[in-house]
């Protein structure tokens, strides 16, 4: 089963995305909007570090898209069977529970395409489905991807990241083959909420059909 994250015109609508966050951030950071920086309470060379930090990881994402986005082939999609071994504590393995999480994922992207995405939310959520994902495939996973994966503007998926980072489930590290690339991951505790939550999800499913 191969299925796509991004469709060729959600990934189109990613890429002017990004442009306009860029375009946004970098005003931002030159301190030419007066509702910017200091409607954030923080010292302005704290906030600027951190919309340039934002700046060059969007600009990451950009490249990615002008990459990839013309030839219809996202960087990030959800290929192959699971490989990695791993088990929940209710007696799933990893490559069930990953099964069940592309499934839960790809519904979502569904319902988003069908209602519109304007009216669903849980970005940190999608994240830790596709990073689950990757785990199982074996598979490393960059921060412009998992913005891509949490089907959100690329600042707010860079946001959840630090969120979801923060709260110790997913952590940050240098690609060992591209230092210009930062890859993202779960932790051990990431992990073992996955398990759990997924878990959960592939009982009642299955308890559902014991009863009819």
């Amino acid at each position: 089963m191969c299925v796509s994250v991004l469709c060729p015109d959600q990934r189109q609508a990613s890429c002017v995305q990004v442009v306009l966050e860029i375009f946004v951030c970098n005003r931002l950071a030159l301190g030419k909007d007066d509702y910017g920086i200091d409607a954030m309470n923080e010292p302005k060379s704290k906030a600027g570090k951190e919309l340039r930090r934002i700046i060059r990881e969007l600009e990451s994402i950009a490249r990615d898209c002008e990459t990839h986005g013309d030839s219809g082939q996202g960087g990030h999609e959800l290929l192959q069977p699971p490989v990695k071994s791993g088990e929940s504590s209710a007696g799933y393995s990893d490559q069930v529970l990953a099964e069940k999480a592309a499934q839960i994922y790809t519904t979502r992207r569904q319902r988003d395409r069908r209602v519109g995405q304007g009216f669903f939310g849980e970005p940190a959520w999608d994240i830790l489905l596709d990073l689950f994902i990757h785990h199982v495939q074996d598979k490393s996973v960059s921060v412009t991807s998992a913005c891509l994966a949490s089907a959100s503007p690329p600042t707010t998926g860079l946001r959840w990241l630090g969120v979801l980072e923060q709260a110790g489930f997913v952590m940050r590290a240098p690609d060992p083959e591209d230092g210009r690339v930062t890859l993202v991951r779960l932790t051990d505790h990431g992990l073992q909420v996955l398990r759990e939550i997924l878990g959960n999800y592939v009982a009642a499913v299955h308890d559902a059909r014991l009863i009819a």
